[in-house]
């Protein structure tokens, strides 16, 4: 499958966090949260090594659906720090076959996963607000 992302509007930023597409850099900063099995008991399916890890995770099919929750850098970092990621898996709409042109591609299922050393601050609920409106704004999701 071809990476169908639009650039814009990524990242989506908040007053702490961006959200920006996942890249093949990114899969090791993954794995270090979701090996954990506080992470992985909620998972449907987790490799069991970094290298299957990567296989799965490097498959361009599933790399676009993933995005990057990073903590913006502040006065003791001067770059973001990679704590989580977010799925966003375009799907198309239920609908009856006289307008089934319309609901193509028009739904997402979200899913995420945030290191637990980054948990209790609130994190995961103002990124998934962010990417929620990013897909009822620009990427006219319904």
């Amino acid at each position: 499958m071809t990476d169908t992302r639009t650039p814009e509007p990524w990242p989506a930023r908040t007053a702490r966090l961006q959200v920006r597409p996942c890249t093949p850099a990114d899969v090791d900063a993954m794995w270090e949260w979701r090996r954990l099995p506080e992470v992985n008991r909620w998972l449907g399916a987790a490799p069991d090594t970094q290298d299957a890890f990567r296989e799965r995770y490097l498959d361009p099919e599933r790399l676009a659906s993933l995005y990057i929750v990073e903590l913006l850098p502040d006065a003791e970092s001067t770059t973001p720090t990679p704590i989580g990621d977010i799925m966003v898996r375009r799907g198309d709409g239920w609908a009856q076959l006289e307008v089934d042109a319309r609901a193509k591609g028009v739904e997402a299922e979200l899913g995420w996963v945030l290191d637990p050393a980054h948990t209790g601050h609130g994190y995961a609920t103002e990124a998934i607000r962010a990417v929620i409106d990013v897909c009822f704004g620009a990427l006219g999701l319904r």
